[in-house]
């Protein structure tokens, strides 16, 4: 058939000179092998990702939306994400991922240097800051920009921050609202806490007409009038500011380590924390490692919910380093409606490689939606 899609419909069988037949089964191979990915995002990039790629594209929400019709998961769409044959029933197809990891205090060369290892086309960062004599991949952007360390910083003390690297060098990068300083110096209620470095956001074009916001928050603990150490202040800070100012129906993706956890303590979610969880749904914002029930985890060792058949919490964050200490939740990616149906997969990556680097690990998610976003 792939045959007859480029030469239109055969008739019956008919004898063809020798070198026909090489011609024609040389075409056919020719449609079947892989293709490379040139210049997308360099060697993070290879032939093994169309085949992964159309793995994830039968899982998931993404597989109803195909059978509907709604999307083609053809090697054709997979292997030339966003350049459909001219007049082809094709769509574009895109592929998105996002990763959020806290880099721990600034973050190592190493740390740094990992960023390339995730597989991320973007990846969100906190406890951030460009490390002196750093040089980023060829192609890598980010919001700060890093050529500007002065606002890879925190008021009260500490040199990091929220931050996103976009290391995919053919998306476009905008500036949205400026939220880096507008986030914590805006108007603040008396008594209410306020950071610098809490929330950085940006504008993404993955293609034309293909926009995507994507935000890095960072519960920064802070005091209250008691002395006790609480992230609600700053997350419930980040929300006020940023929620506010999204479009109607734009597609986001708000990730990063919020420093509260989802897993129940003394047999419930703190009140405080699920506040901001249901702050979060009602912005409808969908948790994406909780999708698709989970993806299907088993049940996370020693967790505080007991671990029995219905748990599907994660660990993301080991107190002092140490791998016998609680297994917290700490790190997150939501998404909007628009994309969340469009997501494939979300994990956590468990990897020492990364534990050796911050006390958090990473969290990835993958996108695949046609050009616009559905």
């Amino acid at each position: 058939m792939k045959t007859a899609w480029l030469f239109g419909p055969i008739g019956p069988p008919t004898p063809h000179p020798p070198f026909v037949a090489i011609y024609i089964v040389c075409l056919t191979q020719l449609l079947e092998a892989p293709a490379t990915s040139s210049a997308t995002t360099g060697a993070r990039r290879d032939s093994s990702t169309d085949m992964s790629s159309r793995r994830r594209c039968d899982a998931g929400p993404f597989a109803s939306r195909r059978a509907s019709g709604d999307v083609d998961c053809s090697r054709r769409a997979l292997e030339s994400p966003g350049h459909a044959p001219s007049g082809s029933a094709y769509p574009a197809l895109v592929e998105f991922s996002v990763a959020t990891w806290n880099l721990h205090q600034g973050g190592l060369h190493a740390a740094w240097d990992a960023l390339s290892t995730l597989d991320a086309d973007v990846v969100l960062v906190q406890e951030a800051a460009v490390p002196a004599g750093w040089t980023p991949p060829a192609g890598v952007r980010s919001w700060p920009p890093i050529d500007r360390p002065d606002l890879w910083g925190s008021k009260g003390g500490r040199y990091w921050s929220a931050g996103v690297v976009v290391l995919n060098p053919e998306f476009t990068v905008r500036p949205f609202a400026d939220l880096v300083v507008r986030a914590a110096q805006g108007p603040l209620e008396e008594g209410r806490p306020g950071r610098t470095g809490v929330l950085a956001a940006c504008n993404l074009e993955l293609q034309a007409h293909t926009v995507v916001t994507v935000a890095s928050a960072y519960g920064m603990w802070e005091r209250d009038a008691a002395g006790t150490s609480i992230s609600e202040g700053t997350m419930n800070h980040i929300l006020d500011d940023f929620l506010p100012t999204l479009p109607s129906e734009q597609s986001v993706v708000l990730g990063g380590d919020f420093n509260i956890w989802i897993q129940p303590h003394q047999g419930a979610v703190w009140p405080a924390y699920q506040a901001i969880f249901d702050r979060l749904t009602s912005a409808k914002l969908i948790d994406c490692l909780q999708a698709e029930d989970g993806w299907g985890r088993a049940p996370l060792a020693d967790c505080s919910c007991g671990g029995g058949p219905g748990c599907r919490h994660v660990r993301t964050y080991r107190h002092r380093w140490q791998p016998s200490s609680n297994p917290w939740q700490n790190d997150y990616v939501f998404a909007s409606e628009s994309m969340a149906r469009n997501l494939v997969a979300c994990s956590v990556l468990d990897d020492d490689a990364y534990w050796a680097l911050s006390d958090h690990c990473p969290v990835l998610a993958r996108f695949a939606f046609t050009s616009p976003v559905l």
